[in-house]
């Protein structure tokens, strides 16, 4: 025992001078990241090689060491720490990138679950070609996330919903008026606005982190399911039901089509209370590399097991759970910081939902709550933002089908 405890502390003393030599040499030239990053990988692989579980402190100090390594702007050092990270003068981050994937792996082999939040995983995906997902811990411990594989029920039948159209819904006017570039209160004449608005024409979608695949900014996009039989009593899902929205009452809608010129690749299932959300995430074709704890593989949407092709470019999405109790929902992760869409090249379209059952009220403690429920006052409000910032409803007329924008009109 004694043997082993004495392996023990001098594998993690080497480890620490690893850690040092790291930083310093790094600080000084960071040429030689990558390098001393091996090492540091190395010294870590034979710490665990001997069944040693490094302590707290050591993987505290390796996650505030390497934050400060990908940031040089962090600030959760010690004044006399701060000596032995890169000086912003010998920093170049093009040359750091380099040293990312021995970075990464160490806090794979350290476990993400240890660090979790200590990590800006976004730091690691500078290099958009590039991408690194750090995983994080489901935020309840009854919730369970399934990585690389989707979780399907045993001997079950699936349901086919067409994929003819994504949807993206926004929660409140502002980030509706963002998504379309609206300019508020902007004095110009109706003729001259109108011009301008055809011109310059753009829907633009801003991605963020997401709580539980941290890394590259993601916009999500799901399914829009067909409408419901009136022969059918069955009471639909929250993914199933195309009349409201738990996200909020603005959806914008895009052809399935649009997406298919992405990389595809599955990150795996997240299980919340009655909700198993299956993400697949969408890359552009320049992508190079995923690493999401192991390397990732592009896949075909029929290989991923949850999609399959009807015809040419037909496809249907299996749904295996479909109750108001136990349901599934199906995204697509746009992996982006900004996504443009024409409305009339890309034929994407504005429509309004009611809003039930609101995401952000059940996850956010203390938040606001949402005004705005039905359909008719959201397209209300549209309507009221527009006239009180002089911006004329006939100039966005190609983000509407002709039933929708009659109604507006009408309003």
């Amino acid at each position: 025992m004694c043997t082993v405890q004495s392996d023990a502390e001098a594998a993690e003393l080497k480890f620490y001078r690893a850690l040092a030599q790291f930083t310093q040499e790094t600080w000084s030239n960071v040429n030689m990241a990558v390098q001393y990053s091996f090492q540091l990988l190395e010294a870590l692989n034979q710490l665990l090689q001997i069944n040693a579980t490094p302590s707290d402190q050591l993987v505290s100090h390796l996650a505030i060491t390497i934050n400060a390594i990908l940031c040089p702007d962090y600030t959760l050092l010690h004044p006399l720490e701060q000596r032995s990270i890169p000086s912003k003068n010998n920093y170049d981050h093009t040359k750091m990138e380099k040293a990312f994937s021995n970075l990464y792996n160490i806090l794979n082999q350290v476990g993400f679950e240890r660090v979790h939040r200590q990590i800006n995983g976004a730091r690691f995906c500078t290099n958009p070609n590039n991408l690194f997902i750090c995983p994080r811990r489901p935020p309840l411990k009854k919730y369970k996330f399934t990585h690389h594989m989707f979780e399907f029920p045993g001997n079950q039948m699936s349901k086919h919903i067409s994929l003819e159209n994504l949807q993206h819904v926004v929660h409140n006017i502002d980030d509706l008026f963002l998504i379309m570039n609206l300019t508020r209160n902007e004095t110009v004449s109706k003729s001259n606005l109108t011009t301008a608005m055809q011109q310059t024409m753009v829907a633009e979608f801003k991605g963020g982190p997401h709580h539980a695949y941290h890394g590259p900014d993601m916009i999500w996009f799901a399914p829009l399911p067909p409408e419901q039989s009136s022969d059918d009593s069955q009471a639909l899902c929250p993914s199933l039901d195309c009349k409201n929205s738990c996200y909020g009452c603005y959806r914008f809608c895009i052809p399935f089509d649009y997406f298919l010129k992405y990389k595809a690749y599955i990150l795996g299932t997240r299980k919340y209370d009655d909700e198993y959300c299956h993400t697949i995430m969408l890359t552009n074709t320049n992508v190079e590399n995923v690493k999401f704890i192991e390397e990732l593989k592009p896949k075909t949407l029929v290989e991923t097991n949850i999609i399959a092709k009807m015809t040419n470019k037909s496809f249907e999405w299996l749904c295996y759970r479909d109750t108001e109790n136990n349901w599934s929902q199906l995204d697509f992760a746009v992996a982006t910081s900004s996504l443009k869409c024409d409305p009339i090249k890309d034929q994407i379209r504005l429509d309004f939902v009611d809003h039930k059952n609101c995401m952000r009220e059940k996850y956010t403690r203390d938040g606001p709550k949402c005004t705005i429920r039905s359909r008719k006052e959201a397209m209300e409000q549209f309507v009221k933002e527009l006239i009180k910032n002089k911006i004329d409803l006939s100039s966005l007329k190609p983000y509407f089908d002709e039933k929708v924008y009659n109604e507006l009109q009408k309003l």
